[in-house]
């Protein structure tokens, strides 16, 4: 393959540059990475099977455990890493969850991922200790990262789905300047044309399946003035979204939080 990925030194010497690591410590990490890929599995017994050199795969897997057990990585610094290998000025976040079980232990994650080409890159991200979703805290202790490494001058906008709403956690993101796309629940309480809350799908009815609607001027949304525009899908389940500017192109943009999801599946 001709990725930059791929060739063993070009690698090295990007995460040199960058973090500044003993070369041993280095080529360890690239093995580890190249190994995952080629393989398709964390598993390290498989991946010390792909390490180059006369040594033995034991010999491979005992130095992939002393790397776990030794050495411990600088998320914000991988975070930083990430972004410089997207050639873009601003970043279009994604924001999601994926919880599954190993065993009797719930594994879930919060996730902060750069959509770029059709691909989500994971930027930053933080373990729940608990099954289900991430409060509106956790939610605003993962963007603070960002905002404290990158500044929320690089953020494009936010994409996320239902589980990502509530009175504070929009709060937040208006007061940060923060721009976003998030869809809500069919039934959230949303402002008629006569100011009267009603769930929003009623402000969607009359729509044919695969039709779209942007609603006239600003409606109250969790508190918040926000534009809300609706998709009736074909199968007649409603996608309704809010964002605080550009509803025109809100439908559009919001097609690029899939990305997320399709990482959390491979």
């Amino acid at each position: 393959m001709n990725s930059p990925l791929y060739n063993t030194q070009h690698f090295a010497e990007m995460l040199h540059a960058h973090f500044h690591w003993n070369r041993a410590r280095i080529y360890c990490i690239v093995y580890l990475i190249i190994g995952m890929i080629q393989m398709g599995t964390v598993n390290l017994t498989k991946i010390a099977t792909t390490f180059p050199g006369t040594a033995k795969p034991a010999s491979h897997y005992k130095r992939l455990q002393r790397l776990f057990g030794q050495f411990s990585l600088d998320l914000n610094q991988v975070a930083q890493f990430i972004a410089k290998l997207v050639p873009l000025v601003q970043f279009k976040l994604t924001l999601d969850r994926t919880n599954w079980k190993c065993g009797d232990c719930n594994i879930n994650y919060l996730v902060l991922g750069i959509v770029y080409r059709g691909s989500a890159f994971p930027i930053l991200w933080v373990a729940l200790d608990k099954k289900g979703n991430a409060n509106t805290q956790e939610r605003i202790a993962l963007m603070q990262r960002f905002l404290t490494i990158f500044g929320a001058q690089k953020i494009a906008c936010l994409f996320a789905d239902r589980e990502f709403i509530g009175i504070k956690w929009f709060q937040y993101l208006i007061e940060d300047n923060i721009k976003f796309v998030i869809r809500i629940k069919k039934n959230t309480p949303v402002s008629n044309s006569r100011g009267i809350l009603v769930p929003a799908e009623n402000l969607f009815r009359g729509l044919p399946r695969g039709g779209a609607l942007v609603l006239s001027r600003k409606r109250t949304v969790w508190g918040h003035a926000l534009y809300v525009i609706g998709l009736k899908m074909t199968d007649g389940e409603f996608v309704i979204i809010t964002t605080p500017e550009q509803p025109e192109t809100a439908l559009e943009n919001y097609k690029e939080r899939w990305p997320i999801e399709t990482l959390f599946i491979s």
